[in-house]
């Protein structure tokens, strides 16, 4: 499977979970979580191991790179807003309209009192219960008319839009994949590089193979051939005979014994070249 697959298995889930989420940084945890878990059932497949480092960079580099506040909705939830300041009221008018009260109660009384040669003696009871009255008074228009100033602070509460973020996520998935594909590819081009490339041992026994052709003496060309077999040793390469019980590695001639005559290549019980065998005229294999 690849990348882009194991996450479209995983799509609804996903989406189901952010719409639960409580808050952007638990819907950022679910992505998180959901990442990890598809790099690791990708990996978990046979092939891919080689490209566990690549993976890890990308992954991480989506989980911390996705824009999610840009995901958002659109749905705003707006409390108590207040954009411009109110400007307080002056004291002055209030103050005012108070004096001329206190002058039009208390102007009379000292009329009344001036004119009936009344003494402030008898009148002190009286003009004691009307100032508390006009106190009430004043506390009770106080009270009814005063709004004190609330200082408000605009709040927004913000939603996550669970399908634009899957809608990403799955864009940002498409990619992680061409570039995992292109990783595999890049990977496979330089094995097969290295696979076609002589090594220094490669090039000595091919350079002793020459000088023995050209010398044109058996028995050194026989001692290179020895040589070829030690190389093939080394690089855990059997040289296969024929006998009873691995015809599979052979292809076969008739003639008048039984013999190998060119022995097969096998490595790790896996056959590299098929060698060819001699069976004497009516034996069966």
């Amino acid at each position: 499977m690849t990348f882009y697959e194991i996450y479209k298995s995983r799509k609804d889930n996903l989406a189901q979970r952010i719409r639960e989420s409580k808050s952007l940084y638990e819907t950022g945890s679910v992505i998180s979580e959901v990442f990890e878990t598809m790099q690791y059932q990708y990996l978990s497949q046979e092939g891919n191991a080689s490209q566990t480092e690549k993976l890890t960079d990308l992954v991480n580099m989506a989980k911390t790179a996705f824009p999610l506040l840009e995901s958002v909705s659109k749905y705003k939830l707006w409390e108590d807003a207040e954009k411009t300041p109110k400007k307080k009221k002056s004291l002055m008018p209030g103050f005012i309209t108070l004096l001329i009260g206190l002058a039009f109660v208390f102007g009379p009384l000292g009329y009344y009192m001036f004119l009936y040669n009344v003494k402030l003696e008898k009148m002190q009871n009286f003009m004691l219960a009307m100032a508390v009255g006009c106190l009430l008074i004043l506390i009770a228009g106080f009270m009814l008319f005063f709004r004190r100033k609330v200082k408000s602070k605009a709040t927004v509460e913000i939603s996550v839009d669970a399908d634009d973020i899957v809608k990403r996520l799955e864009d940002m998935v498409k990619h992680i994949d061409t570039l995992l594909a292109k990783e595999k590819q890049s990977q496979k081009i330089t094995q097969q590089l290295m696979d076609s490339a002589i090594n220094a041992d490669e090039a000595q026994l091919f350079s002793y193979l020459m000088e023995a052709k050209l010398s044109a003496d058996a028995d050194f060309a026989l001692e290179q051939l020895d040589e070829v077999e030690r190389y093939l040793a080394k690089q855990d390469v059997m040289l296969v005979k024929y006998i009873k019980g691995n015809e599979k590695y052979f292809d076969f001639l008739e003639g008048e014994e039984t013999k190998t005559i060119r022995p097969a290549l096998v490595r790790g019980g896996e056959m590299l070249t098929k060698g060819l065998a001699q069976l004497k005229y009516g034996e069966k294999i």
